[in-house]
């Protein structure tokens, strides 16, 4: 078992590399493999959509077009968020809409397995789109991080700061916040549903490591 020892220790020694560092939150267990695995897949369908824009196969992209990709591809993003990423992409002040971009450079590694500012500028934003969505929980549900909070409660809460989830992804949450697998977690109507109840610190820890996001706004509450 030494080498498996080895290889740990290297993977610590090197956290400053983007990979290692979501490695080594992998077995650690920060993080689930999802997120690892769903941030690969975002990076891959984000590259696929330009390539498609891409009808020279030219490699380039015009800056309204990356614009134009962005907003369609991550639709729920603020215009700020995509102005990030627009930057991060090499856009400036000064750049003209008709500018052109090698948008394949945006996705290359260096020699050592790090990504560019784009991608790197892409894990930034879900991390604080994750922060921002599990404080809003926190917030729907009104309680101290110390306070015991049922399923039910998670549950409806979900449901009100993100109307749009469907109930596959639902009962995921809701299975990795209470420990349940999705085939135990009970209907709503049922009673017991209550006595599954934790502390709503570690709702939202596990909540953390998962692979949680957003997946429609919320819905506005009519002006009286």
């Amino acid at each position: 078992m030494a080498w498996a020892y080895t290889i740990f220790e290297n993977i610590k020694l090197f956290r400053s590399n983007e990979v290692m560092s979501q490695f080594y939150a992998v077995l650690m267990g920060k993080w689930n493999e999802s997120v690892y695995i769903k941030q690969k897949e975002t990076v891959t369908q984000l590259l696929k959509e330009m390539t498609n824009v891409d009808s020279q196969n030219e490699g380039l992209l015009t800056m309204e077009q990356l614009s134009t990709v962005l907003k369609s591809t991550f639709p729920l993003k603020k215009e700020e968020k995509i102005q990030e990423l627009m930057e991060a992409g090499g856009w400036h002040p000064n750049s003209s809409n008709a500018d052109l971009l090698d948008y394949r450079s945006l996705f290359l590694e260096d020699e050592e397995g790090q990504s560019r500012p784009f991608v790197q500028q892409l894990w930034e934003q879900y991390l604080d789109e994750k922060d921002d969505y599990l404080k809003e929980l926190k917030q729907e549900l009104g309680l101290e991080l110390r306070e015991k909070v049922t399923l039910p409660k998670v549950r409806e809460a979900l449901m009100t700061i993100d109307p749009k989830l469907d109930k596959q992804t639902l009962n995921s949450y809701l299975s990795q916040a209470f420990q349940l697998p999705v085939t135990e977690l009970p209907e709503e109507p049922e009673e017991k549903t209550e006595n599954i109840i934790i502390q709503l610190q570690t709702v939202l820890e596990r909540l953390q490591m998962a692979d949680v996001r957003r997946m429609g706004p919320r819905e506005q509450e009519p002006v009286s």
